[in-house]
């Protein structure tokens, strides 16, 4: 255990921030639990430890039973996997500690014999704040923390974990609520990152070659984690390094089965010697025994992604982490350069927080009402704005929502008296959107030429572009779509070589880069073409530019054949889709054609039937304009919108469990809905989860001056 504090004994709300394996759990249940010995009650549950994984809840369960134990508490775990027979034990008969999710929180909220053996709680531990920091799953846990409060006789004391986390101060006021104090308790030593990065010029084959290689030559003497950015990386990955070696290949993401996962887990804390190809799911602090490598597939696209997937390695006392970035893509290994750079100089990206996420609003009031039946207006607004995501919410949004509730008969909303209750519908939509996730439906692909599955489309994708002779990319390959099977739920496909691909494409899951790391890319590239910086790829000598995209530079490319312009700009994936979103907005209304646009971190492309010409891309950068005015309009009935606004209505309870999404549907929930906080909120996600207008403002005045 790194470090110890008092704070933790005095009963005040607290973040502990560590490096991963640095013994915070420990430093925190051992004073807690020796406290709670004092006070505990039969039937009463005295610690809530709040998780963001089910296997988390499991792993966190095996390391603290024994610290309970020897303070004379019982322990369990509750969350969506546990049997009906052990749910029913710990309502009859609590236990001192309960171990659960923020979804499943949610539920014990509503239960009367858990609400009564909550009324005694005395402390609440979150684990891997900086998971739950920008999502809505931590506006969800925000207003929780403040129902569990309205229940319980104790002052709750929170306590939150976190391993990374680039602005602390907000993390410290999200965890504790608005207008509390928060201390924060933090390790500064920094911990040593041994990380070679190597650059394969080939295929995903190649890249594979060459991980077994880097393993064999390395004498590795326990499991290796090897990560991937997507789970279709980690599933092709693992396929191919099946085919190429006799080393035990793995594999351990969240759409594989409870069981499969808990199996890999086992093999993991045996040590034996194998690969597992892994994601996110492994990315967070469970007990995995000792790792001597991490390898990643790719750049990490984060500092604090970097941190967490190789912090996995070498869990001893001042040991440097050790791992091995591979890629074959010249970006990936400038950004992973840039991320090394990064960590020296203690540079984490912020973690916006998800503020005023109104469908979470509405299942929480529902929810309200559930638990305490008539309530006034302003008692619950008062509730809602202690947590810190709703501090700004104002009473027009509330009651808004309120309006909404009422429409589709979920609560009666009385607004002479301004009281809400319960409607017969509440209980039925409350339990079907626990999660803040909407639920998506998912489309399997079948291989009609090889005759298999080689993966699966969520609804979405299937919605905007599920035409038969469309053309997209799955496992680094294109599939022309044959034709859609909706009873089914399968998309019949044939492989194809040599198209061009059209935009729009699928990109899949998107880790997005930020503003610095981005710059840094930039400032790395300038270095390597005056000669004071060495990289494996030979991209930048290679260019035919005399100028080069860096972090002080734009530089834009035009063929007249295709009609293509190419932005290259070092400004991160926000920053760039928001001025690509402008800029295809504006040209569109200045050229009358339909302007095509895709960006990434470090480029934006533009595409149009007409053609796009110097003098009026420059007069379109140059011009004075609202960035939120534009974005807004740029983004009405695009299919964008469309889908979150369907997504936010499902979430609401406006559209059934078993719809199924198409742009036919898209554009009906939002022409139906346009007028109302639905397709506010939808918007409202897109420009949290896509758009950077702050960063964007200064960057278009820095190019106009």
């Amino acid at each position: 255990m790194l470090f110890r504090s008092p704070i933790i004994c005095q009963k005040i709300d607290s973040l502990v921030i560590a490096p991963t394996g640095s013994g915070k759990t420990e430093c925190i249940v051992i004073p807690i639990f020796s406290q709670i010995k004092e006070t505990k009650k039969q039937g009463k549950i005295k610690v809530l430890y709040v998780t963001p994984l089910r296997s988390l809840n499991r792993d966190i369960f095996r390391r603290i039973t024994k610290y309970a134990e020897q303070e004379d508490l019982t322990i369990q775990v509750r969350h969506g996997d546990t049997p009906q027979s052990l749910r029913k034990k710990i309502s009859d008969s609590p236990p001192d500690v309960l171990i659960t999710t923020p979804e499943t929180l949610v539920i014990l909220l509503t239960q009367q014999k858990m609400l009564t053996a909550l009324s005694e709680l005395e402390r609440v531990i979150i684990d891997e704040v900086h998971e739950l920091l920008s999502s809505e799953r931590g506006s969800q846990l925000s207003i929780s923390l403040e129902r569990l409060q309205l229940n319980s006789n104790q002052k709750i004391i929170r306590t939150g974990l976190s391993a990374t986390v680039g602005n602390i101060e907000d993390a410290a006021h999200f965890l504790a609520g608005t207008k509390k104090p928060c201390k924060i308790i933090q390790d500064k030593s920094i911990r040593k990152y041994d990380v070679e990065v190597k650059f394969v010029k080939g295929s995903i084959s190649e890249v594979a070659d060459s991980i077994i290689e880097y393993i064999e030559k390395s004498d590795i003497n326990s499991p290796v984690l090897l990560f991937t950015n997507t789970r279709g990386e980690s599933e092709f990955l693992a396929s191919i390094l099946r085919e190429k070696t006799l080393m035990n290949i793995e594999l351990h993401h969240g759409s594989l089965s409870k069981q499969v996962r808990e199996e890999t887990e086992s093999i993991l804390r045996s040590g034996a010697s194998g690969i597992v190809v892994c994601t996110s799911s492994l990315e967070l602090g469970l007990d995995i025994g000792s790792v001597e490598l991490v390898i990643h597939y790719g750049s990490p696209r984060q500092v604090s992604k970097l941190m967490q997937r190789i912090g996995r390695s070498r869990h001893f006392r001042n040991s440097s982490a050790r791992g091995l970035i591979i890629t074959n893509s010249p970006d990936d290994e400038f950004e992973t350069k840039a991320i090394l750079d990064r960590i020296k100089n203690s540079s984490i990206e912020e973690q916006k927080i998800h503020n005023e996420s109104l469908d979470v609003l509405a299942h929480h009031l529902v929810g309200l009402s559930l638990q305490m039946g008539e309530i006034s207006v302003d008692f619950a607004y008062k509730i809602i704005k202690q947590a810190y995501p709703f501090r700004n919410l104002t009473l027009d949004e509330f009651c808004n929502v309120l309006e909404i509730l009422d429409q589709i008969y979920i609560l009666y909303f009385d607004k002479k008296k301004m009281k809400f209750w319960k409607k017969r519908k509440a209980f039925r939509y409350y339990f079907e959107n626990l999660s803040t996730i909407p639920d998506i439906l998912k489309f399997k692909v079948f291989d009609s030429v090889g005759k298999k599955i080689i993966g699966s489309l969520d609804q979405r994708f299937v919605g905007d572009h599920g035409e038969a002779g469309n053309i997209f990319v799955l496992r680094g390959m294109q599939w022309r779509i044959l034709n859609i099977d909706e009873k089914s739920l399968q998309i019949n496909v044939e492989p194809i070589s040599g198209q061009k691909n059209k935009v729009p494409y699928w990109e899949g899951e998107n880790i997005p880069v930020d503003y610095d790391t981005a710059q840094k890319v930039g400032l790395f590239r300038n270095k390597v073409k005056r000669g004071s910086l060495s990289m494996i790829n030979k991209i930048i000598l290679e260019l035919d530019f005399n100028i080069i995209p860096d972090e002080k530079t734009i530089v834009i490319e035009s063929v007249r054949t295709d009609r293509n312009v190419v932005i290259h700009a070092c400004f991160g994936t926000k920053i760039n889709s928001t001025l690509a979103t402008i800029l295809s907005s504006l040209l569109e209304s200045t050229l009358g054609y339909v302007i095509q646009s895709r960006s990434d971190a470090y480029r934006i492309v533009l595409e149009s039937n007409a053609r796009i010409s110097k003098k009026i891309f420059v007069e379109t950068l140059m011009e004075k304009f609202d960035l939120v005015s534009v974005v807004s309009a740029s983004l009405i009935g695009t299919h964008n919108v469309n889908w979150r606004t369907w997504c936010v209505a499902k979430k609401f309870g406006m559209v059934g469990r078993g719809a199924i999404y198409d742009r036919k549907s898209g554009h009906f929930i939002y022409e139906r809905y346009q007028n109302t906080p639905i397709v506010g909120e939808a918007l409202r996600e897109l420009f949290h989860d896509k758009f950077d207008l702050k960063g964007t403002e200064i960057i278009l005045n820095r190019v106009r001056n």
